[in-house]
């Protein structure tokens, strides 16, 4: 059967927004320098914006739409008056987000009571535990909003010392109403307290790079169809860059952002790379269906199996030093680490990040060379291996701390995205029963795994390394219609989705497909 995008017409077309990088070797020295020197001033600029933020937070808190306006005293004759805002409303934004969590995160509310829930009978849990009739099951505290704890939690956010500069202001009937309550010095006591502690709790932004978002007036980016090396160039500064990037690979049109006007592009600059990131429409092309594969992805014994039993693996002595670094700071703890350290975690976890993406990259170009198509995994952001309580002998850690610091739940969405380049569909699906299922007989059940390496059906007595039963499991899902409608949504361009359903129910369909 061909496997073509079934939910829309084949002449749609379908739109998508993609973030793009091309890239530019300075070799010259006057071009990097150039560079270097805006990306310098940048950075400072930037800086001196952060500090002026981080310290008028109470001026961005009365009235943000105000505060972004004073972008202008910071304007220069180096880079535009829009680039100087729009770094500004960037930074802002950066430090109102966190603020925005912070009040989110403030409970003001009080407690009026509890209830316990206790076990009506002796139960065995997951892992074998047992908890006898009458143990505690739930334990849950009762709160209750009042119009005191309201009120407490909106003067946290504003200036407490100054409140009259509210008039005129719809809050400051409220506050006037307030400030006759016979507890009003109490409750503008607490409400100072928590203000400071929330502030004290932001750390001040610090950057690192130049990198600035620069608004194109449809001169910079120039094609010169008469050079055999480079077709495409930047302009800037009186300077031309060479563009190293096979736009065709993408399927964009480079020659309709050369025409645009208003676009907006990231600039960064990495010693003597120079990286301009932008967004663009696009639609992705798929290849007709002819081959698919399904892997599971693993951490014990290797990276992931395919269902043609084949087998990758990552450098463990990589993901060894990356866990060292990671101890490191666990023992200083985050809280107590220095400006420093917390720059060099951001620079390992990025490496890491970077080290999986060309993982992902290499199985996807032999995937190419192979003919596949189309790629059926786990949902691993809706999973994340959050039940597993097996601790890593070989790197001392908890597999579900291993694999959050691995980034792991991120690799189903790397893989679509880098699949979609290639024009390789990714199919998702629910990653429930997948390691407990027979595959012969379709039986489910935790007992199918006696060990952590052997799967044996106590149904059927059907074996094989665990390692590759999951993604035989996992292929089915696509190659039956049935379980591929009763599982999974297709999106538009008929990759697979998996529906929002409980656990049993994925058991039930599961095993009703056992009778089919």
């Amino acid at each position: 059967m061909s496997r073509k995008n079934k939910n829309i017409d084949s002449d749609e077309e379908i739109m998508q927004l993609h973030s793009v990088r091309t890239s530019c070797r300075i070799a010259n020295t006057e071009k990097r320098k150039a560079f270097q020197n805006v990306d310098y001033f940048v950075k400072e600029l930037k800086n001196e914006m952060s500090k002026y933020i981080y310290n008028n937070f109470q001026l961005m808190l009365d009235d943000y739409d105000e505060f972004i306006r004073s972008y202008n005293k910071f304007n220069n004759d180096f880079i535009s008056a829009w680039e100087t805002q729009a770094i500004f409303q960037d930074i802002c934004k950066s430090y109102n987000n966190t603020l925005k969590q912070k009040r989110k995160q403030l409970d003001t509310s009080i407690q009026f009571g509890y209830r316990i829930t206790k076990y009506k009978r002796k139960t065995t849990l997951k892992r074998g535990i047992v908890k006898e009739r009458g143990d505690v099951k739930e334990f849950k505290i009762k709160k209750q909003w009042t119009d005191l704890t309201k009120i407490t939690k909106l003067l946290t956010f504003l200036d407490c010392d100054n409140l009259e500069k509210y008039k005129g202001q719809d809050i400051y009937t409220v506050i006037l109403f307030w400030q006759k309550h016979k507890h009003w010095n109490k409750i503008l006591k607490v409400a100072k307290q928590l203000s400071y502690c929330i502030k004290e709790r932001i750390n001040l932004i610090e950057y690192t790079t130049g990198t600035y978002r620069k608004l194109l007036n449809g001169k910079e980016f120039i094609f010169d169809e008469t050079n055999g090396k480079y077709q495409y160039w930047f302009y800037h500064k009186n300077h031309y860059y060479p563009l190293q990037l096979e736009f065709k690979n993408y399927h964009l049109d480079l020659n309709k952002l050369i025409k645009d006007k208003n676009k907006q592009v990231f600039v960064k600059v990495i010693d003597d790379r120079i990286d301009f990131i932008f967004t663009t429409e696009y639609s992705p092309i798929f290849k007709e269906f002819d081959k698919v594969i399904a892997l599971d992805i693993n951490i014990k014994h290797n990276f992931c199996t395919s269902s043609n039993r084949d087998t990758r693996d990552y450098n463990r002595g990589y993901i060894q030093e990356f866990i060292t670094e990671i101890k490191k700071i666990d023992e200083i703890g985050y809280k107590n680490i220095t400006n420093e350290q917390r720059k060099h975690l951001s620079s390992i976890v990025g490496k890491n990040e970077w080290y999986f993406k060309k993982l992902i990259s290499e199985i996807l170009d032999d995937f190419e060379r192979e003919g596949i198509t189309d790629i059926v995994m786990e949902d691993l952001q809706t999973n994340n291996f959050k039940y597993s309580i097996v601790s890593s002998n070989e790197f001392k850690q908890r597999y579900t701390r291993l694999i959050r610091l691995l980034r792991l739940g991120s690799i189903s969405k790397w893989m679509k995205g880098q699949g979609e380049k290639r024009g390789i569909r990714v199919h998702l699906t629910t990653p429930a029963y997948s390691s407990q299922e027979c595959s012969d007989c379709h039986y489910i059940d935790r007992d199918n795994r006696p060990t952590q390496e052997l799967f044996h059906c106590v149904k059927c007595n059907h074996e094989n390394e665990a390692d590759f039963e999951s993604p035989i499991n996992l292929l089915k899902r696509f190659t039956s219609d049935v379980l591929k409608e009763k599982l999974h949504t297709l999106d538009k361009f008929g990759r697979m989705i998996p529906k929002k359903l409980r656990k049993e129910t994925v058991k039930e369909i599961l095993s009703s497909f056992c009778s089919v």
